[in-house]
């Protein structure tokens, strides 16, 4: 009786330019609608600001920017997803700035495919597959990988 609920996984999904993307909701914190952000002087061009969350400081990363995909377009659909991630033995929130979040995904297993090792569009350890969803085509972001190198990268900038 358990086996189909360990086949199934709850999918936040969103969307960069004209691409859909999915996140585990186990590291979705919240969902904010608009969020104003202070800059940081000399960050890379993905990281935005810093938002106030609740009194904790946030970094703000543009995802589609942070894709090599172009910086948002804002708009009323613009969201900021509070991520909870695992980073180097410590557990960050950190603010992913998308263009529209579209809906919670139940996605059983066998709906996930591997992420095609051609092209170099995206790097395959940051995409960890692929959702086949109502004619459409969702890939699975690796939360922990996207942002595995964040502290390095703005140091370096």
């Amino acid at each position: 009786m358990n086996d189909n609920l360990n086949d199934e996984q709850s999918y936040l999904t969103f969307r960069l330019g004209k691409e859909l993307f999915a996140a585990s909701v186990d590291h979705v914190i919240k969902i904010l609608q608009q969020s104003e952000e202070t800059s940081i002087p000399q960050a890379p061009r993905f990281v935005k600001g810093v938002i106030n969350h609740h009194g904790e400081v946030l970094p703000l990363i543009d995802l589609k920017e942070k894709f090599g995909m172009g910086a948002i377009s804002r708009s009323n659909s613009t969201c900021t997803i509070i991520f909870s991630v695992l980073l180097e033995g410590e557990n960050v929130k950190l603010g992913g700035l998308v263009e529209e979040v579209l809906k919670v995904e139940k996605v059983h297993a066998d709906q996930v495919s591997a992420y095609p090792a051609i092209g170099d569009k995206y790097k395959s350890e940051v995409i960890s597959g692929v959702i086949h969803l109502n004619e459409e085509f969702i890939m699975i972001m690796n939360v922990s990988e996207v942002f595995k190198d964040l502290n390095n990268e703005i140091i370096k900038e």
